[in-house]
């Protein structure tokens, strides 16, 4: 009982001198301390121009060590530091635009292969004598009669080629036999095929034999019909694969443009590649229509 007397009075007193009874109001912090020692106490503080520092346009200022020290006057703009700071991000950007900018330093992408049947265009014609239906031939290379010379590969077979051959026929007709001639080479089949298709879809054409089918294998043949332009010096100067609406008015064009002395081999290659062409064997029917061929 005695130690809990002992301790409330004590407390008590400890809250009483607390409460600032007979004792000084400032915080400990600031005993002992007078306001007469701040020099600054009771004065109006004046700033003169004088004293007002003048920064140049566009110089950057210093404002972190603004706010470390207020009391330091920052009279001289901080350099940009290309490491540090604000500096940085401008250097970055730079470096990276310099870099993006500069061609030598892009990715070096790799051209995509040219097809095999593209890559004859602008290259010398195979070198083969076609033999011509009732007598006689054409070498494909050194064709002197004409200044053009036309072959199409086609087969009884084939649909398409019974929409192809009047086509081209009409496109060629334009033309005398000097400027232009058109060679329909058949793909495998007998003469007696050959006569019954031409009579009975009306057809009067210089037809070319090509029992082992040399020159389809030569020009990469995967898909019939097969149209190839040849100009005088024996230049494959287009090649057409296939059948489409527009076939007769685009043989029409390049004919036209061979015969007034310019070349359509850059134009030919830029339509070619946007064809989806076959890249390895011939397509299942016609595989199947050749071998029925051979054993007639």
């Amino acid at each position: 009982m005695l130690f809990r007397l002992t301790f409330c009075v004590a407390m008590s007193l400890a809250l009483i001198s607390a409460s600032g009874c007979g004792g000084s109001t400032s915080s400990p912090l600031t005993a002992g301390r007078s306001m007469d020692n701040d020099p600054f106490a009771n004065h109006d503080v004046t700033v003169h121009s004088s004293e007002v520092v003048t920064v140049q346009a566009g110089a950057k200022s210093d404002t972190r060590r603004t706010k470390r020290n207020p009391n330091r006057r920052n009279t001289e703009p901080m350099p940009a530091n290309p490491t540090r700071g604000y500096g940085m991000v401008g250097e970055r950007n730079t470096a990276r635009s310099s870099k993006t900018s500069n061609p030598e330093s892009l990715p070096r992408v790799k051209p995509k292969p040219e097809h095999p049947i593209v890559a004859l265009i602008g290259e010398s014609a195979p070198n083969i004598n076609v033999p011509i239906a009732g007598g006689g031939q054409v070498n494909l290379v050194s064709h002197q009669s004409s200044e053009v010379l036309v072959i199409v590969l086609w087969a009884s077979y084939n649909h398409l080629c019974q929409d192809e051959l009047p086509a081209l026929k009409a496109a060629v007709e334009r033309y005398s036999e000097e400027q232009v001639q058109l060679l329909a080479i058949n793909d495998g089949e007998g003469i007696v095929t050959i006569k019954k298709y031409l009579e009975r879809n009306n057809l009067e054409l210089k037809v070319g034999i090509d029992m082992k089918q040399e020159v389809a294998d030569a020009f990469l043949v995967r898909q019939l019909p097969f149209v190839a332009i040849i100009d005088n010096e024996g230049i494959v100067q287009g090649i057409h694969v296939g059948y489409i609406d527009s076939l007769g008015d685009d043989i029409s064009k390049d004919l036209e443009s061979l015969v007034s002395g310019k070349s359509i081999i850059e134009k030919s290659k830029e339509r070619l590649s946007r064809q989806k062409l076959s890249l390895r064997s011939p397509a299942p029917s016609m595989l199947n229509q050749r071998s029925l061929v051979k054993h007639q």
